[in-house]
């Protein structure tokens, strides 16, 4: 195992622990969902989307990351204060209005 493996399953355990909502996820994913170049802004929505029963991909959380940095710079550039990420988070209204309800 080289030292990257082994710092990506330490990043793993610490973000999730003993949580039965990742054992159905790729390696890919879970790495992806754990880096610490993932945002809390995109990690959280997607976290909860997944315990919904929503798919991702390493491909997914990727495309979300640069979406989510492309807007934080737009937002940053027009001088607007940003809210949660669910304003740019392509995901359904219904789950939308479900983790906003909690």
């Amino acid at each position: 195992m080289t030292d990257q493996t082994a710092r990506n399953f330490m990043r793993v355990h610490e973000r999730f622990g003993k949580s039965k909502t990742i054992l159905d996820l790729q390696p890919s994913v879970l790495y992806a969902l754990s880096a610490p170049s993932t945002p809390a802004e995109v990690r959280e929505p997607i976290e909860e989307l997944i315990a919904d029963g929503e798919k991702f991909t390493a491909a997914d959380i990727a495309a979300l990351k640069a979406e989510y940095a492309k807007a934080k710079a737009e937002l940053s550039a027009q001088s607007v204060t940003h809210g949660h990420a669910l304003a740019w988070l392509p995901v359904p209204r219904s789950s939308r209005s479900r983790m906003h309800s909690r």
